[in-house]
């Protein structure tokens, strides 16, 4: 994840905690099928986000962490 990565999930973070209404979140992480171990680099790609949100302080129990392989473009 980038600085600029971080960035947006911040203000993000901040925007979210104006709004009146508790939801869950669901976090997709994606892995192109030719990437190595692409099922594992998926799940890492979800979890770091879902960390850095936990971290920003957003309740674990509304977080949802799901990933995919997709076919590569080529």
């Amino acid at each position: 994840m980038t600085n600029a990565d971080r960035i947006r999930l911040a203000n993000l973070t901040i925007n979210v905690r104006t709004l009146p209404m508790r939801s869950d979140a669901i976090i997709y992480g994606y892995a192109f099928a030719g990437e190595h171990d692409p099922a594992a680099l998926a799940s890492r790609r979800a979890q770091t986000v879902a960390q850095f949100l936990t971290q920003m302080g957003v309740a674990t129990d509304l977080l949802h962490v799901e990933s995919s392989v997709v076919a590569s473009n080529s």
